[in-house]
């Protein structure tokens, strides 16, 4: 129980962060296309956003750390569950 907990609290925490990584990182899939310009300003704040060097040079390391401490705990409570359900 405890690890669903932290968990949810990492997940409120991350989202945020994971939800900007991941639109900033959907429109860096479109660079190539023609969507947005290649060189221009809005081309740079996107790929700084995806960074988060718009931010500070050293909040995407804690960005980081919280969607694999996501996926860990994810797992984790995946792999209680499977042994929960197949010990019967």
């Amino acid at each position: 129980m405890r690890l669903r907990i932290v968990h949810r609290v990492l997940g409120l925490i991350a989202a945020p962060v994971m939800i900007v990584t991941a639109i900033c990182g959907m429109l860096l899939l479109y660079r190539t296309t023609g969507l947005y310009e290649l060189d221009g300003e809005f081309h740079q704040t996107v790929e700084h956003l995806h960074n988060y060097e718009i931010i500070a040079p050293y909040v995407g390391t804690p960005a980081a750390l919280l969607m694999i401490a996501m996926a860990c705990t994810g797992l984790a409570l995946m792999l209680q569950v499977y042994v929960r359900r197949h010990k019967r």
